[in-house]
């Protein structure tokens, strides 16, 4: 609990996975991404409960030895493109966390975290009565929507978005960011109202710091690479 908010953690580790065959149980420095995952979320002292959402049996009882919450996934929401908001609404169904102010949405493949982090930006949720806040990191503008083009016809290009044909310099376009999945909380009040984690009133916190989000085999290759460079026990 935080400033007499009642906050659950969710901690979304599905066992199948396209890129890395059971990736959330894969390792870095002899501990699971789950377990990681688990242990930080053990160490955020505002946290209420912590619920892990899987239909995989060995997360399963991962979870049940740390003594966290199980939310047993259905096989609807155990498939490729289940999204964040049918995972979190389908936690949030359960009336024994209807009584709690937050939820903290902890993906177990962006590991390299720091719990500074996680209190301040919980502290501007609340100070601006916010509906939610996100963990991003700022792009170059390089990359900005404004200047992308896509192909259509098969030979032709357009502007990926008609105001694009407006920019004649880069001091027109403003900066962007992009969710880096270190971590989400919303309020869960406006996410019940709303059924969506796009809500009207979202702060951005920005991260400065390296970190690795995991998709592929790559990335957990860098993603061990960079906690040892960072001498980061997991």
């Amino acid at each position: 609990m935080l400033q007499n908010k009642k906050i659950v953690c969710l901690i979304p580790a599905r066992g199948g996975s396209k890129g890395i065959k059971f990736k959330n149980l894969r390792k870095i420095k002899k501990k699971s991404l789950l377990q990681a995952s688990i242990d930080f979320a053990k160490n955020l002292n505002f946290i209420d409960t912590i619920v892990v959402s899987s239909e995989n049996k060995k997360i399963i009882n991962i979870a049940k030895n740390n003594n966290c919450e199980v939310h047993l996934r259905s096989k609807y929401l155990s498939r490729d493109f289940a999204s964040d908001t049918e995972i979190i609404n389908s936690v949030l169904a359960n009336k024994n966390y209807k009584n709690y102010d937050y939820i903290l949405y902890l993906q177990p493949t962006s590991p390299i975290r720091y719990k500074k982090h996680f209190i301040d930006s919980l502290k501007q949720l609340i100070r601006r009565k916010a509906d939610s806040i996100w963990s991003v990191t700022k792009i170059s503008n390089k990359y900005h929507p404004l200047k992308i083009l896509k192909k259509y016809n098969f030979v032709y290009f357009q502007t990926f978005v008609k105001e694009g044909q407006k920019v004649v310099a880069r001091q027109q376009l403003s900066d962007i960011f992009i969710r880096n999945g270190i971590f989400y909380f919303f309020s869960i009040r406006k996410f019940l109202r709303n059924k969506s984690i796009y809500l009207p009133k979202s702060l951005y916190y920005e991260i400065n710091y390296e970190y690795v989000n995991i998709d592929t085999k790559e990335d957990l290759l860098e993603c061990k690479k960079l906690s040892k460079k960072l001498n980061l026990d997991l």
